[in-house]
């Protein structure tokens, strides 16, 4: 498998980047799901997409134990709900964006006639006071327009919105960009069907890039239902806090570098958990053993453990910092190990396995 110093130098670092300039807010994924289906074509038996926006790769299709490995392609996006009389966009939130932070940046709407630039306002040019108010109401998006039909022309009512592409390598194999939560779940995703390509596994391995997580998980609901998975594999961020002033939390202690989080909650099979941590200490995969922000997370993992008549879940969480801002930051050794960890434990699997207590 490919080490974090040369991925720059691989398809897959052209991957990533293609798919981190995607626009893809909740529901209104298909340019990145159209790549990954591009992406994948060569390394699957098929790939295909369904009535909800879900895209899938599948390999040894015929197998009867079948493991889905799934992560979401939505970001954080808008919504314009009114043009007003001079040109500005009025807006909502799809998903939990941090204002505060997206204040002065640059948007893309996604127009019908193409994406449109513009930049995220509020009243008043003067530092942040206390009991500043961040929230949509409070905010605009100015796309130059002269007035209400110029602006018309370009936008209308129902279009959305995403932050512009930024994504660069930083020091030392970390990088940064918009949306990494959770298009680098949807990178591993990737990576390991890529990998297991070449291995063969001994079970049916489903690849899902799943729509509308930010909106609710509708889309691995869907995924899960029509896989029918016996065991399943949620890849997703998880809340660094290994920077200045941070404090622990909750969700545990998360530092990038030292290995994804192997999550130990009630929507986390433990039977599945332990195969992963006795893969993890023989191949010598670094792990962080992580609570997460609530008993039963806001995952994807929350709806595949119920679907059907249950589905063996692990959720693996890639650390990240400055989550539901333009600028997340991640590791590429904690991406390499959590496909690495996921890779060898299918690869364990005989079609037998049991996750569960007769």
């Amino acid at each position: 498998m490919k080490k974090s110093s040369d991925l720059k130098n691989t398809s897959s670092r052209a991957f990533l980047e293609k798919l981190l300039f995607c626009a893809s807010p909740s529901g209104f994924e298909d340019e990145a799901h159209d790549l990954f289906r591009e992406y994948l074509a060569p390394f699957s038996e098929r790939t295909w997409g369904d009535v909800i926006g879900n895209a899938y790769s599948v390999i040894n299709e015929k197998a009867p134990f079948k493991v889905m490995i799934v992560g979401h392609a939505d970001e954080i996006g808008l919504q314009i709900t009114q043009i007003d009389e001079n040109g500005f966009l009025r807006f909502r939130s799809i998903g939990a964006p941090n204002y505060a932070a997206w204040i002065g940046i640059e948007v893309e709407i996604l127009g019908a006639k193409g994406k449109v630039p513009g930049v995220i306002a509020k009243k008043g040019q003067e530092a942040p006071k206390s009991g500043d108010t961040y929230e949509a109401s409070a905010l605009w998006i100015d796309i130059g327009a002269k007035d209400k039909a110029a602006a018309a022309k370009l936008v209308e009512v129902g279009d959305y919105a995403v932050t512009r592409p930024n994504f660069k390598f930083l020091d030392g194999g970390r990088f940064v960009s918009k949306a990494l939560d959770d298009k680098i779940g949807v990178y591993v995703v990737a990576e390991v069907m890529r990998e297991l390509s070449r291995r063969k596994p001994k079970v049916a391995v489903y690849g899902v890039a799943a729509t509308q997580e930010e909106s609710g998980s509708r889309g691995a609901k869907v995924a899960a239902e029509a896989i029918r998975p016996d065991a399943g594999f949620v890849i997703d961020v998880w809340g660094a806090n290994d920077t200045p002033e941070a404090k622990l939390s909750d969700g545990g202690e998360a530092k990038l570098g030292k290995g994804p989080g192997i999550f130990k909650n009630p929507n986390n099979t433990r039977l599945l958990v332990d195969r992963m941590r006795t893969v993890a200490a023989r191949e010598n995969i670094p792990y962080q053993l992580a609570p997460h922000y609530q008993p039963v997370s806001w995952t994807d993992a929350s709806v595949l453990q119920v679907a059907g008549n249950g589905v063996a879940t692990a959720l693996i969480g890639i650390p990240n910092r400055y989550m539901h801002y333009q600028t997340e930051i991640c590791d590429i050794a904690d991406v390499d190990s959590a496909v690495k960890l996921i890779v060898e434990t299918i690869m364990s699997m005989s079609g037998k396995d049991r996750f569960y207590r007769e």
